[in-house]
């Protein structure tokens, strides 16, 4: 935003300020789903954020800060695989800049993540998680965690959000959300890779 005072124009950065705020925010109460927003609201924003820097005032700090709590929370390991994935991901796109181009050749700087690129990197870490929940469950004998693992069984293995509310046909596999199964590319069953010919909603009692 620019603003006049004694006559001369002057930038404020507003919304770095803003986004700042937000994402220390998000990070000091650190869950699988805050952190993950924290990521996504970076790899969108992360190339135009570092290309305004000399808008910032040094008593409005910088970026520096949220890059350094992203990093102790993937050294922590509290984080689930799948937003350890996100963390690094994104610190894998910083240092490449941002995917920038050749500025020789006048291209644009590319900040677009699609939702689909995002999907899939989800869909990649989900065998991996289940195989976890199985070991898991394989081994509890205490009375806890037998409760978190039945928890966790009947969760989306995709979100790992929501409930599991859909049963593929014809491999009878239970384990998507409505919402993920509407938006599985290609239609194939994120547990055997099986087409998936139709979708069947669950009723729990």
């Amino acid at each position: 935003m620019q603003v006049v005072h004694g006559g001369q124009p002057h930038k404020i950065a507003v919304l770095r300020i803003v986004i700042k705020d937000l994402l220390l925010l998000l990070l000091e109460h650190s869950t699988n789903g805050t952190v993950t927003c924290a990521t996504q609201i970076l790899k969108r924003a992360g190339a135009v954020i570092e290309q305004t820097g000399y808008l910032n005032k040094p008593e409005e700090g910088n970026f520096s800060e949220v890059f350094s709590q992203l990093r102790q929370l993937l050294d922590k390991g509290r984080l689930n695989q799948t937003t350890r994935a996100s963390i690094t991901s994104l610190l894998d796109l910083k240092s490449h800049n941002w995917v920038r181009r050749d500025s020789s050749q006048h291209h644009p700087v590319s900040t677009r993540v699609d939702y689909e690129e995002v999907y899939q990197d989800r869909m990649r870490h989900t065998d991996s998680r289940i195989l976890e929940n199985n070991e898991i469950e394989g081994t509890g004998n205490g009375n806890q965690k037998s409760v978190d693992t039945t928890d966790d069984k009947y969760m989306c293995k995709i979100c790992f959000d929501d409930p599991v509310e859909v049963t593929f046909l014809p491999c009878m596999h239970a384990c998507c959300c409505k919402n993920c199964s509407d938006k599985l590319k290609p239609k194939q069953c994120p547990i055997c890779r099986k087409r998936i010919r139709q979708s069947r909603t669950l009723y729990f009692s």
